[in-house]
């Protein structure tokens, strides 16, 4: 066979192998995603909680001990009740030997003060006197504290609600010895979706409910909203507290969910649906600048542009029309992204 006719049998198996070989299909593209609630999910919808003290503390003695008195759990106290107390006998005995010695340190310091006048002492003496009886006076002070140290009172109003050691017992300084709530207020955290949380400030009517008190919706407030959130769910703790009513025990742990029944948002932006100002993008080439989103099709995993309208920025992002309750859209990324690609929701 002759050179030439050898390179053309190469070419043509070349290019028959080029036409066997399937297209390369295009790569899933994870995408950071939202679904376009609004203000409708605050009154559609019930967030789960759970309630929890508003202060709880673990408490412990400054001195070691033995342990001689104690609460049970469910006791109630007031702010500055007993709740436990070791044996003061050791303690008082040190703070009556510590007293006797700066009382002893005094009388010295007082004879010495006016034999130094009469210059019957060197000013040494003196200054030796002075200083033995400021020890000992410091020393009475440290046995005070360690005599009050030997009871825990309650820092606030609560209730106890558990218990780590028994009556009888040696106990080491900061060893637990009971835990106190706060059960004169109650919080519950939710957790709110990222589409809806920057509409939280106009939320009002706010209400919880428990299991434990079917039928009954207690009015709550917004104590605190968390500005990170969860890695996980893409939601956002918020903080309700309120006030139990009369009669009715809300513990801490008790299941419950949580809503508002009204929201307020400024006349200019009750139209719109706020998404993040990443998600918005208009063409380079376009003359009319239309304001576009990518709109993700729960089917199909794909994603395709969609117009909207822009009707100004808001606290966290940008306000828009055109946008149905529950669609999915693409939150960030928008210009790695082309009409029927294939995506998926990023973790």
């Amino acid at each position: 066979m002759r050179p030439g006719s050898v390179w053309g049998v190469l070419v043509l198996a070349c290019v028959a192998l080029a036409c066997s070989e399937e297209p390369v299909p295009d790569p899933i593209r994870p995408v950071r995603a939202m679904q376009v609630e609004g203000v409708a999910g605050w009154q559609s919808r019930w967030f789960p909680g759970q309630a929890k003290a508003t202060q709880e503390v673990n408490l412990a003695f400054e001195v070691s001990g033995k342990l001689v008195e104690r609460v049970d759990v469910g006791v109630e106290l007031k702010q500055g009740e007993v709740l436990a107390r070791l044996d003061p006998r050791d303690f008082q005995n040190r703070l009556a030997a510590a007293t006797a010695t700066r009382d002893q340190s005094r009388t010295y310091l007082a004879r010495i003060t006016k034999a130094v006048e009469t210059g019957a002492v060197s000013r040494q003496d003196y200054d030796d006197a002075k200083a033995k009886y400021d020890v000992a006076q410091a020393e009475v002070r440290i046995r005070a504290k360690d005599l009050e140290d030997a009871t825990i009172r309650a820092p606030f109003d609560g209730e106890v609600s558990a218990t780590f050691v028994e009556n009888h017992q040696n106990v080491q300084a900061k060893q637990r010895i009971l835990r106190l709530l706060d059960t004169r207020r109650v919080e519950m955290v939710i957790h709110i979706p990222e589409s809806m949380i920057n509409t939280s400030p106009y939320v009002r009517d706010i209400v919880v409910r428990f299991d434990a008190a079917p039928g009954l919706e207690i009015p709550a407030e917004v104590k605190e909203v968390s500005s990170e959130a969860s890695a996980t769910t893409r939601t956002y703790p918020v903080t309700l507290i309120f006030d139990p009513p009369e009669g009715v025990e809300i513990k801490a742990g008790m299941a419950g969910e949580g809503t508002a029944k009204r929201v307020e948002l400024p006349e200019a932006t009750q139209d719109g649906v706020e998404v993040p100002v990443g998600a918005v993008f208009s063409d380079e080439g376009e003359t009319s600048q239309q304001a576009y989103v990518w709109r993700i099709d729960e089917a199909s995993m794909t994603v395709s542009r969609h117009p909207v309208e822009e009707l100004g920025f808001s606290r966290g992002g940008v306000l828009v029309s055109g946008l149905d309750q529950g669609t999915w859209i693409a939150a960030a990324g928008v210009h790695y992204l082309r009409d029927g690609q294939k995506v998926r929701f990023l973790d």
